[in-house]
């Protein structure tokens, strides 16, 4: 099978390609968290999470923009979550169909 480069990330421990199927995380849904803040792992989400949390850690800001329903919301808060609040605060910013830059 033929993989092209997105679907493999660069191991830098073993100086070697691996598929990002193999590093999606096995997820078990907790019984107490609200439906809107459950992210279930997949390739994708994996692969963005990754590589908005390298941006981040380079001080590089980071845009993540697409079709609705592509999880880019939940992607984004569940690597909020993950960061210090001594460091970092968090303004969200809700846009719709019909924002446009006047509106901003």
């Amino acid at each position: 099978m033929v993989h092209n480069f997105y679907e493999n990330a660069y191991d830098i421990k073993n100086l070697s390609y691996e598929l990002w199927d193999k590093k999606v995380e096995e997820y078990q849904i907790p019984a107490d968290k609200k439906f809107s803040s459950i992210l279930v792992p997949t390739q994708d989400t994996t692969r963005y999470s990754w590589l908005m949390n390298i941006l981040l850690q380079n001080k590089r800001p980071v845009m993540f923009c697409g079709d609705s329903g592509t999880a880019k919301t939940v992607t984004v808060f569940s690597c909020f979550r993950q960061l210090s609040s001594d460091v970092y605060s968090i303004l969200n910013v809700n846009f719709s169909s019909r924002t446009n830059s006047k509106n901003f």
